[in-house]
């Protein structure tokens, strides 16, 4: 680093678990010139700026192959690719499917990544579903740690008396029902009291926007999407 006719060494430590940043300085002068001590803090203080916190996002993605396709032999490709934080599921011809496990900065840089190691290595892959999103009781219970039977008891509104009724489901059948995961996580934080970590409700709300995204992209009819949103938006106003 050389500064006004003077040159010194810098070397700066971060611990990445708790972001505490040390500036070591070799070779500087006794009386060093005010304007190398302003450039060092100035240094200090854009090294703080760049450290960020690391997060574990545990997330799904299911991707659709060509007909009859054997998912096992990309094994080696997406290992290679960076999926070596994944679970890969592999048991049916013509698609694959990927529990991450990643840590990232947020959980819109995971499921970025996430996404481009798989088209690395699969380029003809094709989206289909990211995870958690729609869940039936049973995957709910799991997904926040309750019973089944305690579970349902919130869905039917018997579990406690809140100021709000638990969310509707988004498909209703006559033998299982689907909600979407990041409303029942806001509900069960909101209203029943459950401490659901903010990388939670983060990783469920990318999720849903992967998924909105990737419908748009299939949509055949672009024009309908855009007459029912004017429809909605003057409606909400």
């Amino acid at each position: 680093m050389p500064i006004a006719g003077e040159k010194c060494t810098a070397l700066v430590i971060t611990n990445v678990e708790t972001g505490f940043t040390v500036l070591r300085v070799f070779g500087l002068p006794q009386k060093a010139p005010k304007t190398m001590l302003k450039a060092l803090r100035k240094l200090l203080t854009s090294v703080n700026s760049v450290v960020t916190t690391m997060n574990n996002y545990e997330f799904e993605l299911q991707f659709q192959l060509h007909l009859n396709e054997d998912p096992e032999q990309y094994l080696d490709a997406l290992y290679e690719a960076g999926c070596n934080d994944t679970s890969i599921g592999i048991g049916h011809t013509s698609r694959i499917g990927l529990v991450f496990n990643r840590e990232a900065s947020s959980a819109l840089d995971a499921v970025k990544e996430a996404l481009k190691d798989v088209f690395s290595a699969i380029p003809h892959a094709k989206l289909h579903r990211a995870s958690p999103y729609l869940q039936n009781i049973s995957e709910l219970a799991y997904e926040f740690g309750l019973t089944k039977q305690n579970m349902r008891l919130y869905t039917n509104n018997q579990a406690t008396t809140p100021e709000e009724p638990f969310p509707i489901p988004i498909i209703t059948g006559a033998r299982t029902s689907y909600w979407l995961t990041i409303e029942v996580a806001l509900w069960l934080r909101d209203y029943a009291g459950f401490d659901i970590e903010d990388e939670k409700i983060e990783i469920l709300y990318t999720i849903q926007a992967l998924n909105h995204a990737n419908e748009e992209v299939c949509q055949p009819y672009p024009d309908l999407k855009q007459s029912f949103s004017q429809i909605l938006k003057s409606n909400a106003a």
